[in-house]
């Protein structure tokens, strides 16, 4: 996470949270593991831990975040 906060923008856009009014990223972990995270103005929102041999469609509740 001290990686993520140094340098958010280096990370990927996450493809299921794309859109123009939000930033949405991941940064992968271990083998099966995804931090993601929305990257404001002022600060870094951690949102969410989630393993990827999850079903895609868990990630869709964190657009409300």
């Amino acid at each position: 996470m001290q990686q993520i906060a140094t340098n958010p923008n280096h990370y990927p856009i996450e493809p299921l949270l794309k859109n123009e009014e939000e930033n949405y990223r991941y940064s992968k972990f271990l083998k099966f593991w995804k931090i993601i995270f929305k990257v404001t103005k002022n600060a870094i929102h951690f949102l969410h831990i989630l393993h990827t041999k999850q079903d895609s469609k868990i990630i869709e509740f964190l657009k409300d975040k």
